[in-house]
């Protein structure tokens, strides 16, 4: 009889500790589902790279600096804007950059833009170099932008394609300038702008007659706008910043 009462006693202290650690099982798991819950809900409401929007840059009022050869400086010459600082020198080719003086100027062309005072540089060069080998020019191109970007760092550079000149200038030339050479420059120029992450622009577009040449009536030589169409120029370029 004994013997009985033992094993009834020990049977119930077994259940009993068995329901206990059952509890406390179901504890833990309630305790880890309301943990995942949670993470699952964080993870939920931060926001996404989608929901996420990059700042909106104002471009009304950038900064912008333009250099080259005597077409830029025609258009300082003319005074048609002041939104752009222009810095030009006659006959001025990529090799030159580094020592001729802008007109009026006292430094290195390339200097005058040195330092964080411009948002966009534009550079427009080719036009004494189009019957030049094209490699060469590209090499010395390259060159340029690097000298810019080293000494405005922050800025972005643009490459300005090189005009068309009339049948007239082409036939007259002396130097080998063609609207051929010209397209060639410009499509490894457009080239080189992807490569470097410059950005290429080419007013050709709005003074290219059907026939690939300077329309007539935009620059009394052939080559040069005239001041009408150095106004139309620059606020075309303005156009393609401020965009």
């Amino acid at each position: 009889m004994k013997k009985t009462i033992s094993f009834i006693l020990c049977i119930f202290v077994l259940l009993t500790f068995v329901s206990c650690g059952g509890k406390d099982d179901n504890n833990n798991i309630n305790n880890a589902n309301d943990r995942t819950n949670t993470t699952v809900n964080d993870v939920t409401d931060a926001p996404t790279e989608a929901q996420t929007e990059a700042p909106t840059v104002d471009r009304t009022n950038l900064r912008i600096a333009m250099f080259g050869d005597s077409l830029v400086a025609g258009l300082a010459g003319y005074g048609v804007t002041d939104r752009i600082d222009l810095f030009g020198s006659v006959s001025l080719s990529t090799q030159g950059v580094f020592d001729t003086k802008a007109q009026g100027g006292d430094i290195a062309i390339i200097d005058e833009i040195a330092g964080d005072q411009y948002d966009v540089i534009i550079i427009h060069l080719g036009i004494n170099e189009v019957g030049n080998d094209t490699d060469s020019f590209i090499s010395t191109y390259t060159k340029v932008i690097e000298g810019v970007r080293a000494r405005a760092p922050y800025a972005e550079v643009w490459i300005h394609g090189i005009l068309p000149v009339s049948q007239g200038a082409e036939d007259s030339s002396q130097f080998g300038v063609t609207n051929a050479g010209i397209s060639e420059k410009n499509d490894r120029l457009s080239l080189l702008a992807a490569e470097l992450g410059c950005r290429f622009i080419d007013a050709g577009e709005i003074f290219r007659g059907d026939d690939g040449t300077l329309k007539s009536g935009v620059a009394s030589d052939g080559i040069h706008p005239n001041k009408e169409n150095c106004e139309i120029w620059a606020n075309w370029i303005i156009n393609k910043v401020t965009a």
